[in-house]
């Protein structure tokens, strides 16, 4: 089906709803009908908080259009998939009552878990569990935290890098990081986090290997 024929469509449901709806207001038990799609209406009373406090008239209206047009072809469609599908195609009750009963108990469990988990966690119980289960926080790779920096041939620039990387004060931390910024060809923090040495690795000429890194970790030059 076409935008053209779509919107042909669109605009006679809505003709047919602001003629009728007058001379049927038995039908609709005090609700006042909007748009209409063969025996299917949605009502003014379905927008509920649709329209947000405070939106201008011309934002109430392009939202309240917006929302029968997507309503209306919609029920197009299921009416088209009425016509389409067989009876046993379109008997969907048993999918209905197994989804509505995993829903049920999604948000039984749910409830039961904010009921009687205890969600506050302190930092005694953090190093207690990390001190008393040190088998579940063992890497298959190595991982470092260090800042990267590539610099331009700079004499003073790497003495003044090479000066700061030495001192471990949070003013001398802010510095470095402050001349990274500014003088560095290339420049990455992995202070903060752990990172696998893989990744840090890359970003070096010469390839870091985890053989080297442990040997470097316990004293050994290689």
């Amino acid at each position: 089906m076409t935008n053209f024929k779509i919107r042909q469509i669109l605009a006679a449901l809505l003709l047919a709803i602001m003629t009728t709806a007058c001379g049927n207001e038995d039908i609709h038990n005090g609700k006042t009908p909007i748009a209409r799609v063969f025996d299917s209406y949605l009502y003014y009373e379905d927008l509920g908080d649709l329209v947000p406090k405070g939106a201008s008239p011309q934002d109430s209206t392009s939202l309240v259009q917006q929302y029968t047009t997507v309503w209306v072809k919609q029920q197009l469609m299921i009416k088209k998939a009425e016509l389409n599908l067989t009876d046993q195609q379109m008997d969907v009750q048993k999918q209905l009552d197994e989804y509505r009963n995993n829903l049920l108990i999604y948000k039984y469990k749910d409830a039961f878990v904010k009921e009687n988990l205890d969600t506050v966690v302190t930092q005694e119980q953090i190093a207690e569990y990390y001190h008393n289960n040190p088998d579940n926080f063992i890497l298959n790779t190595p991982a470092v935290r260090c800042i990267f920096v590539q610099l331009l041939d700079t004499p003073e620039d790497t003495y003044n890098v090479q000066r700061l990387l030495n001192f471990h004060s949070e003013k001398d931390s802010l510095a470095l990081l402050e001349l990274c910024r500014e003088k560095a060809a290339k420049f990455e923090n992995f202070e903060n986090h752990w990172t696998q040495l893989a990744q840090a690795s890359n970003l070096m000429s010469t390839a870091v290997s985890e053989k080297d890194f442990a040997l470097k970790a316990h004293g050994i030059n290689v």
